[in-house]
C-alpha cells in the first residue's frame, strides 16, 4: 500500500466519523454522570469518562466534526484568497508584485500560531473566530506558492499563444494557467490542514479555541492533562486521534506529491 493510499484512508475514515458522528457516537457528548467521573475504559464505555462523567469516545466523535470542518474551512478560504492575490502579482509584475509580496513576507514573518493566539485571546473563543485567527495566518504560504508557479507557467508556450491570440487576462488566467495548479494546490492544502488540525487543538487545549462544552479534541487533551496521573486515558485518546489524522494528511500530502511529480520514476534527484 503506497503512503498517499494510507494517507487516504485514515483521512476517509476520520471523514466518515465526523459525518456520521450522531449514529456513531454511543452516548450524548454532552451528557455528565459525577458519580461515575474518571472510569476506566469498559465494554460500556470503550474509552472511559472524563472527569464530568462524560463519554470520551462520544466527545472525541463529535469533535472530529469540529477538528475537520475547521480544517477544511481554512485550507480552502486561504488556497482561495492565496490563488487570488499570488496569481494578480505574478501576472502583472512590476511594482504590483514587489508590494504584494512584501505584504505577504510580514505575514510570512510572524509566527502564525501566536498570532492566531493574540486574535483569538482578543475576539473571544467562538468557531468564526478561531477560522477567522487560522486564516489570517495561512494565506500567505498559498500566495507564495502561486506567484511562483504562475511566474513559471506564464512563459510557456501555451500562454504566450494565446495572449498572441488576443484571449483577454482574464480569460487566460482562469482557463490557461489555474487549471495547472490544481495538483499543487491540493498538494499543499493537505499539508495545511495538517498544521490547521494542531493550531485548533493548541488553542481548544488552551481555552482560547470554540466557547467552552463544546467538544473538541483540543478541550478533551486538555481536560485529561488535569488528571493525567488519575486517568491516562483520556488524553491517551485524544492525543492519538490528533496525531493520527495529522499523520494521514502529511501522508496524503506527500503521497500526491510523488504521484503528481512529472519527473517520477525517472530517476530525478
Amino acid at each position: 500500500m503506497s503512503k498517499m493510499q494510507f494517507g487516504l484512508g485514515i483521512v476517509t475514515f476520520f471523514a466518515f466519523t465526523a459525518l456520521l458522528a450522531p449514529w456513531l457516537a454511543p452516548d450524548n457528548p454532552n451528557a455528565m454522570a459525577l458519580s461515575q467521573s474518571l472510569e476506566p475504559p469498559s465494554q460500556a464505555h470503550l474509552l472511559g469518562r472524563d472527569e464530568n462523567g462524560s463519554d470520551v469516545l462520544s466527545r472525541l466523535i463529535y469533535g472530529c466534526r469540529i477538528s475537520l470542518g475547521v480544517a477544511m474551512s481554512v485550507s480552502f478560504i486561504c488556497g482561495g484568497i492565496g490563488l487570488l492575490i499570488g496569481s494578480w502579482s505574478a501576472y502583472l509584475g512590476g511594482w504590483t508584485d514587489k508590494i504584494l509580496m512584501r505584504f505577504v513576507d510580514v505575514f510570512l514573518a510572524f509566527p502564525g500560531f501566536l498570532i492566531a493566539l493574540a486574535m483569538v485571546a482578543v475576539l473571544g473563543p467562538s468557531l468564526r473566530n478561531l477560522i477567522l485567527a487560522l486564516c489570517l495566518t495561512s494565506w500567505a504560504s498559498f500566495a507564495r506558492l502561486v506567484r511562483g508557479e504562475v511566474l513559471h507557467l506564464k512563459t510557456r508556450e501555451y500562454v504566450l499563444s494565446a495572449q498572441a491570440l488576443g484571449v483577454g487576462h482574464l480569460r487566460l488566467v482562469v482557463l490557461h494557467i489555474w487549471p495547472n495548479l490544481f495538483s499543487l494546490l491540493m498538494i499543499q492544502v493537505s499539508f495545511v490542514m495538517a498544521s490547521t488540525l494542531l493550531s485548533e487543538a493548541g488553542l481548544s487545549f488552551l481555552g482560547l479555541g470554540v466557547p467552552p462544552g463544546t467538544p473538541t479534541w483540543g478541550s478533551v487533551l486538555n481536560s485529561g492533562r488535569r488528571v493525567l496521573s488519575e486517568a491516562p486515558h483520556i488524553s491517551f485518546a485524544a492525543g492519538f486521534a490528533i496525531m493520527s489524522l495529522v499523520c494521514g494528511f502529511n501522508l496524503l500530502a506527500d503521497g500526491l506529491r510523488e504521484f503528481l511529480d512529472p519527473r517520477r520514476g525517472k530517476g530525478a534527484l
